[in-house]
């Protein structure tokens, strides 16, 4: 897992943004549904309830959808609380991305923390800007997987 904040914060209590690149195994061919529903889709769905559970206060999710983009199987979701704890007092949202690779899977997950409680008060339901939000959805829809088995060579190598 891999995980990005400015350069000027720390992990634990970043507020200008977030960027989470994580790899997963697929589960055992044995624990895979039998009714042909992509993995993505269900650790997407998954992914969600547990933000809502784990939320102290109201979650208010983003509507999970899913499509192919540069020959990946994306399943994007999201949400924000407007209570999740002493390192973000003011709520934490995020948009999310399960795809599905070859041989892995893979989560894209970007995050943000209103900064004050005017700013908790603004951008509702998500308390993110719409131009931050579109861009970190085109950023989602930009995934390519490549250098693994049957896929395509990264670009620059």
């Amino acid at each position: 897992m891999a995980e990005y904040v400015p350069a000027t914060e720390e992990i634990n209590s970043w507020r200008e943004g977030y960027l989470a690149i994580e790899r997963l195994k697929y589960p055992p061919a044995e624990k895979l549904d039998k009714r042909k529903t992509m993995i993505a889709d269900v650790l997407a769905f998954g992914y969600g309830k547990n933000a809502k559970e784990k939320c102290g206060g109201r979650h208010f999710p983003m509507v999970q959808r899913a499509d192919t983009f540069n020959g990946t199987y994306l399943a994007v979701g999201g949400g924000f609380c407007d209570s999740y704890g002493p390192a973000a007092p003011f709520g934490e949202g995020a948009i999310f991305a399960f795809a599905e690779g070859k041989e892995f899977l893979f989560r894209i997950q970007y995050g943000w923390r209103p900064k004050s409680a005017q700013e908790q008060r603004t951008n509702i339901p998500w308390r993110i800007d719409p131009e931050t939000a579109r861009r970190y959805i085109e950023a989602i829809k930009t995934t390519a997987l490549c250098n693994g088995p049957a896929q395509p060579l990264c670009r620059g190598k």
